[in-house]
């Protein structure tokens, strides 16, 4: 005799899956070590696995809470920091806590990672770039510690160092180094995102991404010129014009429109006259490429434009 199956009905409870099973056993486990560490306060080896496994259980809150108490016991344990990196405490010196981690992993570059995050999360801008100065002696073509680095020089208004780091971020990785150039251009940072462009055309000719930047930068720059100029703000002007020469230092025209500016004004403005006398310099046939490049790169300090 043959008997057919019955087919599952709609009320049936799925059959548990391997995922299912897996998480019942990290639960139970989890469970069996909150039970231990309660017994066992100060066992640092109980604690770790519990950070351990709250973590990948994405409990953040309770094993946060642990790691606290792991670190207590152990100020320099990589497993507390990197859950309460992620989940941090008032109460707990995360800086602090990756500083002593440093001192036991000399050649490693993740504590100096962690803290230049941490340092530019709290805006700390300053602390962030030594950090990230530290990460790359250990790793210099380390994508994220450059991204990290730009965004302090940024910050800082270093944007004579914002293209060099920005020119290692590019040999390093390519799409990031395009993000951050359009970032700083939507953000307004035209000295910034001048800088990078900079650096791009002395590596060889720009991508289409990068072109549709320039081209974009140039287009406000010039309208800001422009309508400065007509509007009698002279030194608005002169700005404009500073930064589209640098921008282009092929094009005359800037410098011409430098040269009205500060005429305009009845006397220059302080290094005016060494911009327009460059930016005609690298117009001069012959030098368009990385010299002429490096002549506009010191407009910043001649004119006390920024």
């Amino acid at each position: 005799m043959f008997f057919r199956r019955r087919a599952p009905s709609p009320a049936d409870p799925p059959p548990p899956t391997d995922s299912a099973t897996a998480d019942t056993a990290a639960t139970g486990e989890i469970e069996r070590l909150l039970a231990k560490a309660g017994a066992a306060p100060n066992d640092a080896t109980i604690l770790s696995d519990l950070v351990g496994l709250l973590g990948k259980a994405k409990r953040d809150g309770e094993a946060a809470l642990h790691a606290a108490r792991l670190l207590q016991l152990k100020p320099a344990n990589r497993r507390a920091l990197r859950v309460l990196t992620r989940a941090p405490r008032a109460d707990v010196d995360l800086i602090g806590g990756w500083r002593a981690y440093a001192l036991t992993a000399p050649d490693d570059v993740e504590p100096w990672l962690q803290i230049a995050r941490l340092a530019a999360r709290a805006d700390d801008r300053r602390a962030s770039l030594d950090a990230c100065e530290e990460a790359l002696d250990r790793d210099p073509r380390h994508a994220e510690v450059l991204t990290l680095k730009i965004a302090a020089l940024q910050a800082l208004g270093r944007h004579d160092a914002v293209g060099p780091a920005w020119g290692l971020l590019r040999e390093a990785d390519a799409e990031r180094a395009e993000a951050v150039l359009t970032r700083a251009a939507d953000a307004g940072d035209s000295e910034g995102a001048i800088a990078m462009l900079g650096v791009a055309r002395s590596m060889g000719p720009l991508s289409a991404g990068m072109e549709r930047e320039a081209l974009r930068l140039r287009s406000r720059l010039t309208v800001d010129a422009y309508a400065a100029e007509v509007a009698g703000r002279h030194l608005a002007a002169a700005e404009a014009f500073a930064r589209l020469s640098r921008l282009e230092p092929d094009q005359t025209d800037h410098a011409d429109g430098l040269r009205r500016a500060q005429a305009a004004q009845g006397r220059p403005v302080a290094g005016d006259e060494a911009v327009a006398d460059r930016a005609d310099a690298a117009a001069t046939p012959g030098r368009t490429g990385p010299e002429s490049l490096d002549l506009m790169a010191d407009f910043d300090d001649s004119a006390g434009l920024d």
